[in-house]
This record gives C-alpha cells, sequence and structure tokens, in this order.
C-alpha cells in the first residue's frame, strides 16, 4: 500500500517548519539511524518529515478526526478542568455555575477540540509509535476529551489500554470517544498518583508505551516517570508532551538525557520521545530538528508566543 500526504485530507497544520528545518530534519533522521536508532521509532520520526501514512492509517485518523470534528461543534457546551494546587488536587472547576459561556475554570467543547486535545499531527505520531513499536500494554496520564487516547489504542497490537483523568467531566466525554474506537479500555478518574497507586501493582505484564501529558509543574514528569521505570519493559517508548511549554519543562527533558536505564531521548518537536532499555545504560541524546545546537521546533514556539504576544 503507497504512502501519501495527510495534509489536505485532514486539515492538518502546514509545515510548521523554518527555513533548512526540514533538510536539516532528514539529516538527523540518516544520523540518527546509522548510530543505531531503533525501528520503533524510524517510522514515527520519518512521519514527522515526510507526513505520509498509508490508507490503513488514514482509515484510522479519518474516523478518530470525525469525533473531534463532532465535538467541535458543540461550541455552546463545556467541561471542567482538573486543577491542582499547593494543597493537592481540587475538582472544584466541575461544579461551576454554568452562564452563558463557560466560567473560569471551564473549556468549551469546541476549545477542548483544537486546543485541549493532541493535534492531527500529533495525534498520527503517538498511533505510529505504538504501532511501530507493537505496543501490547499502553498506559496515558492525562486523557482530556480521549483523542490522544483514541489514537493510541487503535494500534493494531494494543491489549490492554488504560488511561488516567482528574476530571469527571473530561472522563465522561473521553470515554464516549473510546467507546466508539475500541472495544476494551480501562479509565480510571483520579489524580495521577491515586491512579497509579492502584494501577501499577497490577501491571503483571509491565508497559510497553507510556505517554505523559498532564500537570506542568516542575519536576512532575520526572517524578512520574520515576514511578514508571519499575514497570517499562526493555524496548518501552516513553513519550512527553509540551516539553517546550516553559523553561521548568524544558530544563525536566534536558535531565532526562542523564536518567540511567533511557536508551534513548529525542527532542522530536512538541514531544519528547525516549526508548527504555533497563538497567545502567545511558540514554543516546539527539534532536530530530537541530542545528548549532538550537532545537528549531523550540526556536518556532518562541516566535509564535513573541508574535501574538
Amino acid at each position: 500500500m503507497g504512502g501519501q500526504s495527510m495534509a489536505g485530507r485532514f486539515g492538518l497544520e502546514g509545515r510548521w517548519t523554518l527555513p533548512l528545518t526540514s533538510t536539516v530534519g532528514w539529516r538527523r533522521l540518516r544520523n540518527m539511524k546509522r548510530n543505531g536508532l531503533p525501528k520503533a521509532l524510524c517510522r514515527p520520526l520519518q512521519f514527522l518529515l515526510d507526513r505520509t501514512i498509508s490508507e490503513e492509517d488514514a482509515r484510522v485518523i479519518e474516523r478518530i478526526e470525525a469525533l473531534r470534528a463532532k465535538m467541535a461543534e458543540r461550541s455552546a457546551d463545556s467541561v471542567g478542568v482538573f486543577q491542582e494546587d499547593e494543597d493537592g488536587p481540587s475538582i472544584a472547576a466541575e461544579s461551576a455555575a454554568q452562564s452563558s459561556g463557560p466560567a473560569q475554570g471551564r473549556r468549551s467543547l469546541t476549545e477542548v477540540a483544537h486546543v485541549s486535545s493532541v493535534s492531527p499531527l500529533w495525534g498520527t505520531f503517538l498511533y505510529l509509535c505504538a504501532k511501530a513499536a507493537g505496543s501490547k500494554t499502553i498506559l496515558e496520564l492525562g486523557t482530556a476529551a480521549g483523542i490522544s487516547g483514541c489514537y493510541l489504542a487503535s494500534a493494531p497490537s494494543c491489549r490492554r489500554f488504560i488511561t488516567v483523568e482528574g476530571s469527571p467531566e473530561r472522563a465522561r466525554l473521553a470515554q464516549a470517544h473510546l467507546r466508539q474506537v475500541v472495544g476494551c479500555f480501562e479509565l480510571v478518574t483520579a489524580s495521577f498518583d491515586a491512579a497509579l497507586d492502584r494501577i501499577l501493582p497490577g501491571l503483571r505484564d509491565g508497559i510497553d508505551l507510556a505517554f505523559i501529558d498532564g500537570s506542568k509543574k516542575k519536576g512532575e514528569n520526572l517524578r512520574l516517570f520515576d514511578r514508571l521505570s519499575a514497570r517499562l519493559n526493555p524496548g518501552s517508548v516513553i513519550v512527553f508532551d509540551d516539553i517546550h511549554w516553559s523553561t521548568d519543562l524544558w530544563n525536566d527533558w534536558n535531565d532526562l538525557g542523564h536518567r540511567a536505564g533511557l536508551a534513548h531521548a529525542i527532542g522530536a518537536g512538541r514531544f519528547g520521545v525516549c526508548l527504555w532499555g533497563g538497567g545502567g545504560v545511558r540514554p543516546r541524546t539527539d534532536t530530530l530538528y537541530g542545528i548549532a545546537g538550537l532545537d528549531l521546533y523550540g526556536v518556532k514556539q518562541r516566535l509564535s508566543r513573541w508574535r501574538s504576544g
């Protein structure tokens, strides 16, 4: 089955690359392959450069994006946001009174569809990661509306999909979406720590892919990774969302490059992607879009914030 571009078909955002990014990206990817990049990461990273997919993969994306489109049409509806403060998690926003528009701490479903949820580009990347790695047990921390979960759980190899969401309203929305895409899934409505206390002891077959997408607090992703590490199988893929969100998250991502047990740590743009090797192995670090020591995706994000400000 030949590959095809997905840009027009799914309303994918255009190439967000800066000048030379595509050329540099291909060069970096070739170097990574020569340096032993595992096949589990080759196809997803290549997709970020060529935007091509098979017809089989296109059908998966089409089904999920139809759910997003229906959600986006419900502009008058909103859902609460799971909030954390210094005193711990709070779901007070769930009971916020609805007026003519979303109250503070709430998001319209249109915003959830297009801002809070993973984009078609990065959703496809997650799906390709799970598919290329042959992931059987997949754990997601941060369900939101379930769009990213639909992408992950659609991998043909997936046998067990577990996702965690703190907001009951978002969890109900995600459940409705997941039921239309996958036959079986486990959705835990709780804080990450409370959920992991319940989930981790029962993961006898370990974790093949983990997607960490939730807290934006300094050090939180590192702490969550440490909690999961004992359950990661050799060759497991770990994906961190929004590594360019803030200086704190960027520093956390760089700290991962020194963590024992990781075989690879690659800045792929919005996501940081790691491969678990186990033991005392130290990670080989790289950046897909890099020149003169800079991550060009990060430069693009900072320029976009500067222009909008």
